[in-house]
């Protein structure tokens, strides 16, 4: 008797103190396409005037000039190839920042614009590369407005050297 009272206890302590099944939550899943639209920040990206290219010489600023080409260039890329062009971004973007910058530009303001601009590119490239479209597409136009920003201050110091040297 004890032992059938034993091995009761004993079953009913294994079997009633197991866990509920639990249901499994759903996890967040990634596409495995990318879709990517152009946000509207690309389609009015600031451009130098062509006064203000030559009296700064900026086609000299070979390094600027090429990554601005390619910036301007990720509009009309196909979504399939945005991870690896955003990796030449960020090299090229890189490139400037260790390059040798002109007068008036050498200055901390566009510099730190332009460590903006590549922590954008940065950002972006992660969400292509997890295929995170909702996130990609924020964050493409933190980057546009990043660039932006970055080629207005150069812009605003060229005008403020202008003023104060007399010239334009």
């Amino acid at each position: 008797m004890k032992n059938i009272l034993f091995v009761s206890i004993l079953f009913i302590g294994l079997y009633g103190c197991a866990d509920p099944k639990r249901n499994p939550t759903p996890t967040a899943t990634t596409t495995d396409t990318l879709v990517v639209t152009t946000p509207v920040e690309a389609e009015k990206l600031l451009q130098f005037t062509p006064e203000f290219t030559a009296r700064f010489a900026l086609e000299d600023w070979k390094e600027l000039m090429d990554f601005k080409r390619d910036f301007e260039n990720l509009k009309r890329l196909n979504p399939k190839g945005l991870s690896l062009f955003l990796r030449g971004l960020e090299r090229q973007c890189r490139t400037v920042l260790r390059g040798k910058f002109p007068e008036p530009f050498d200055q901390n303001p566009i510099k730190s614009r332009l460590k903006v601009v590549l922590t954008e590119v940065m950002q972006a490239q992660y969400f292509a590369e997890n295929k995170q479209n909702a996130a990609l597409e924020e964050s493409l136009k933190k980057m546009y407005a990043a660039y932006t920003i970055f080629l207005e201050r150069i812009i605003s110091i060229g005008e403020a050297e202008s003023l104060t040297t007399g010239e334009g």
